[in-house]
């Protein structure tokens, strides 16, 4: 009777040790299938990052909530450079960056069901710069697999959300810049340059902006709020398309020429499917 309790017993020790064992196995084949990539870049840049971790209690469930910010700094010194951004969800300011060396402030929010996971992904989502003779292209990817952040979440981490907010300061030699949103808000604050902007679900906001050439806002779904820098000189073509929304257009203290034509230089061409038109 002893013998047969102790084989037992010696039974339950082996089966626990090759429980653990195999769940040890388990999280570093996870590991290994995807080691942390620091964020990397073509274009010479100064990187710092910071990462907040914080949980917020549902009703119903457990929810972990994520950040990591980074701030990348000068990255567009280079006079002749075109800017072009594109993000899924979250917010892109566009504003004057006093030190005209150009800056990226960037902070990343996961939601999901796991801490781990979203450490996970934080670790490995970053900014990839990529640049060809005269335009500079921004975009979030995953690690080191060259794919859309958004893209492999969606295919890797079912139910796990993502957004990006970007503060982009543009130094003032940078005047050509294009943007896109599939969900969110597009600001440009006090900049002046010539802008093809376009935002699927959300707003455009023009903030005391002056436009220069031949430009583009377009929303489908949502407003465009365009508030004119005052004294506008410069010549312009503004192309603003609404599909399900309103424009509103505040001249300040220009001068309607005629009725979308101010100060006799900034032609605008505003376009809706349906919603309000306010020139002001």
């Amino acid at each position: 009777m002893i013998n047969r309790k102790i084989i037992i017993y010696l039974g339950v020790i082996i089966m626990i040790g090759i429980s653990s064992f195999l769940g040890i196995k388990g999280i570093r084949q996870y590991k290994k299938g995807h080691d942390s990539v620091s964020s990397s870049t073509n274009v010479k840049v100064d990187i710092s990052s910071k990462t907040k971790i914080s949980v917020k209690n549902g009703k119903r469930n457990n929810e972990y909530k994520g950040s990591n910010a980074q701030t990348y700094e000068n990255f567009l010194e280079d006079k002749n450079r075109k800017v072009n951004m594109k993000i899924d969800v979250g917010d892109i300011i566009i504003k004057k960056d006093s030190n005209q060396s150009g800056k990226l402030e960037c902070k990343y929010e996961i939601k999901g069901s796991s801490q781990e996971v979203i450490n996970e992904l934080l670790e490995n989502i970053h900014i990839r710069f990529s640049d060809n003779k005269e335009r500079l292209f921004v975009d979030v990817i995953y690690g080191d697999t060259d794919i859309d952040a958004w893209t492999y979440i969606d295919k890797e981490y079912k139910g796990y959300k993502l957004s990006v907010d970007i503060n982009c300061f543009l130094p003032e030699h940078v005047k050509d810049v294009t943007a896109i949103c599939d969900v969110g808000t597009i600001k440009l604050d006090n900049v002046t340059v010539n802008a093809n902007i376009e935002v699927d679900t959300g707003e455009i906001i023009a903030n005391n902006v002056e436009f220069i050439n031949a430009c583009k806002l377009i929303v489908d779904t949502g407003d465009i709020k365009y508030k004119m820098l005052d004294n506008i000189s410069k010549k312009s073509k503004v192309a603003i398309e609404v599909d399900t929304g309103d424009i509103i257009v505040d001249v300040g203290n220009n001068s309607l020429t005629s009725k979308y034509i101010i100060n006799g230089c900034c032609n605008i061409e505003p376009q809706i499917e349906l919603g309000d038109i306010k020139v002001k």
